[in-house]
């Protein structure tokens, strides 16, 4: 394909956009894109967060945790979305001045970006352009497109609730589905031929990716524009995400091209800029937000444990219990959560399966009656089933089982933010651990009974987390359950595309251990299906 493009230069390059019609291409771009616009780039921001709170030792661990899952927890354990206002800040640069020209000039009619902060509207204003922006989930319609047309698909700070920002809204199938209208429009349907897509790093593995490399009968030619700080250029082939597309990735310092490209329109010239804003506040505020070391401490050791990093997690959640004051109930959620990561350890063959492991989830359950809090009880109880699954212990299990039942209809729903509060996620994950309980007994003794009684309560799980935001650990898992049930059945091809969602999901959330297990399993498959 690359032959197709042979630019030798960027001017080269350059020469060919000035030749396009007028109106024949869209604008895709990312936060990249804004690099020089004062506002922080994600891992700067990740880093300035972590540092804020005294717990920038993990920033490495947690590098390559999704963006909108660290900001989720952030969120949830601040109790403040005030850092969203970072988005709020920077000024215009070199390419969002040249995109508000290129639309009053209708020599572009159609915007797309996964940004959600206001600087291709602060361009527009000085321009004086009544711009379509469409970012709220009722905007996201075909009939809406009306050039020059704007379309945020992951929303826009000026309405902080509609905002993609949370891993649940992100990945919730109803919404998806609506920006799936738009962006089916962009990428099969809209009379352009070209989409240029500049500052994309394709990370949005939980819409965007998934949906790009799923599409199908698409004409479209895609120029990926790979920023390069040097002035080299170079031409190869497109990068994965885009790779079922016509078309190539372009190799070069985007500053530079965006100034040769205006140069064909006018030699005026649109002065560089690099915006310096105070986002470094917004940071220095969340210690007062999290009250206590505590809370840091706790949302650095649930994110961990949320990227399958659970020696790591433990770490930090010990070191809760050994040097710092905590009250009962977090005493309580601290024992789960070294619970949940001592079985995980137990499973992956990284410590040994010993009596020890009881400890801190019989001191969970006794705490629990003694405060007599439900639905920690029952969080300890699931946990105190696995424990007994690894034994072996399956009476023991079944009892423990029978007493969650009795405990669910005590708990009521509340206002409680955490998933743990929700009736239908606990449902979810007792069905969940029902499963678990037959397909250990299965492969016990062998008896299809028992798998089949393991496949319909993990298919109920299956069915709960594909079809609600979030939850993207047990959605892995989810679909590791179901690869086991069909390689057991022999149902390989069913077993492959269960195995290629979960392998998806484990890279996408960083998880290494994860990653692993689906290698294991994957060769198995191909092994039995040669």
């Amino acid at each position: 394909m690359t032959g197709l493009y042979n630019f030798k230069t960027i001017t080269d390059f350059t020469d060919f956009l000035q030749k396009m019609s007028d109106n024949d291409y869209i604008l895709f771009f990312g936060a990249g894109i804004s690099i020089n616009s004062g506002i922080p780039l994600v891992n700067d921001l990740k880093y300035e967060i972590l540092e804020s709170i005294g717990m920038a030792q993990y920033y490495e661990a947690l590098l390559e945790t999704p963006f909108e899952l660290f900001m989720e927890f952030l969120i949830g354990f601040s109790g403040s979305d005030e850092i969203l206002n970072i988005f709020n800040l920077g000024e215009p640069t070199l390419f969002h001045k040249f995109t508000s020209f290129l639309l009053k000039n209708k020599k572009l009619k159609t915007l797309l970006t996964t940004n959600f902060d206001m600087l291709i509207e602060k361009a527009s204003i000085t321009d004086g352009l009544d711009l379509n922006s469409l970012f709220r989930e009722d905007d996201f319609k075909v009939e809406n497109v009306s050039p020059p047309t704007y379309i945020k698909i992951h929303g826009s700070i000026e309405d902080k609730e509609t905002t993609r920002i949370f891993m649940y809204d992100i990945s919730i199938q109803e919404k998806i589905k609506k920006r799936k209208q738009l962006l089916d429009y962009i990428f099969r349907f809209s009379k352009e031929k070209y989409i240029i897509v500049l500052g994309y790093s394709c990370s949005d593995y939980f819409d965007i990716v998934p949906y790009l490399k799923d599409i199908n009968n698409s004409n479209k030619t895609i120029f990926y524009i790979n920023h390069s700080m040097q002035n080299n250029f170079s031409v190869d082939k497109l990068t994965e995400c885009f790779s079922i597309f016509n078309g190539v990735n372009i190799n070069c310092n985007t500053d530079e091209l965006i100034q040769k490209w205006y140069n064909g329109f006018t030699k005026r010239k649109i002065g560089k800029s690099v915006n310096k804003t105070n986002w470094k506040n917004y940071c220095k505020e969340l210690p007062s937000h999290f009250k206590d070391k505590v809370k840091s401490m706790i949302f650095v050791a649930a994110l961990l444990q949320q990227r399958n990093l659970f020696t790591e997690s433990s770490h930090v959640f010990e070191d809760i219990l050994k040097n710092q004051s905590v009250e009962k109930k977090q005493k309580i959620e601290i024992y789960n959560a070294l619970s949940f990561n001592t079985y995980n350890l137990i499973k992956q063959g990284n410590i040994p399966n010993t009596n020890d492991k009881y400890t801190y989830v019989l001191e969970s359950i006794d705490l629990a009656k003694e405060i007599n809090n439900n639905r920690l009880l029952k969080s300890a109880y699931s946990k105190y089933s696995k424990f007994l699954l690894l034994d072996k212990d399956f009476d023991g299990a079944i009892k423990t089982f029978e007493d969650i039942d009795d405990l669910l209809p005590r708990i009521t729903e509340g206002k409680e933010h955490k998933a743990g509060d929700n009736p239908d996620y606990m449902i979810a994950t007792h069905n969940n651990s029902r499963g678990d309980l037959f397909i250990e007994m299965y492969k016990e003794n062998k008896e299809e009974k028992f798998l089949l009684k393991a496949e319909f309560y993990y298919n109920k799980t299956y069915d709960f987390f594909e079809n609600h935001g979030g939850f993207m650990l047990e959605k892995g898992i989810a679909n590791f359950n179901l690869v086991i049930i069909n390689r057991e059945k022999r149902n390989i091809k069913k077993a492959l595309e269960y195995l290629i969602k979960a392998k998806e999901i484990a890279k996408n959330v960083g998880d290494s251990e994860g990653i692993k297990m689906c290698k294991i399993v994957e060769d198995e498959l191909n092994l039995i299906e040669k």
